[in-house]
């Protein structure tokens, strides 16, 4: 068995850090390629989503002198939730999380980010914002999301003059 360790951008402020990801038996993300098409992009698509979620493992957290461990849940998520009061620097900065299964270990590197100063923050979701994904039509979604490749998909007309107000 091998392990994935998918982690996801965390933040932290003048209270806390969060950081939060998932563990999986591994899927193989060789086995996904962009320049995959028709019936292989398919399959590739398929098994990615036969992944299976390891629940219950322990997963160790390190950033600058903090050294906290968690378990994931029955969906292999996890999340650290600590209290942080240091002297940080605004920006992105590095966390590692690791977890082991008998001998078999991972360690990945993800980031986190301490805002800079302002009143002002922007969030979005540019997958399921700008992106046409025919949400509103099943089989013309799911023939976009097996036989498209990713990198291919079209935008919305007005995006550009969107972000441009």
């Amino acid at each position: 068995m091998k392990l994935d360790l998918k982690l996801y951008r965390g933040y932290v402020n003048e209270n806390q850090l969060v950081v939060f990801g998932h563990v999986f038996e591994s899927w193989a993300p060789d086995k996904y390629r962009t320049d995959r098409r028709g019936i292989k992009h398919a399959f590739s698509i398929i098994h990615m989503f036969r992944i299976k979620p390891l629940q219950n493992i322990t997963v160790k957290l390190e950033f600058k002198n903090i050294e906290v461990t968690t378990k994931t849940l029955d969906d292999g998520y996890f999340r650290f939730e600590i209290p942080f009061n240091e002297e940080l620097k605004s920006g992105w900065h590095e966390y590692c999380v690791s977890c082991k299964i008998n001998d078999i270990g991972i360690i990945e590197t993800g980031e986190l980010l301490k805002p800079f100063p302002g009143k002002v923050g922007i969030i979005s979701d540019i997958d399921d914002t700008f992106l046409i994904s025919h949400s509103n039509s099943f089989f013309k979604k799911l023939y976009v999301m097996l036989l498209k490749n990713i990198n291919k998909r079209k935008i919305f007309d007005d995006v550009v003059q969107h972000y441009s107000i």
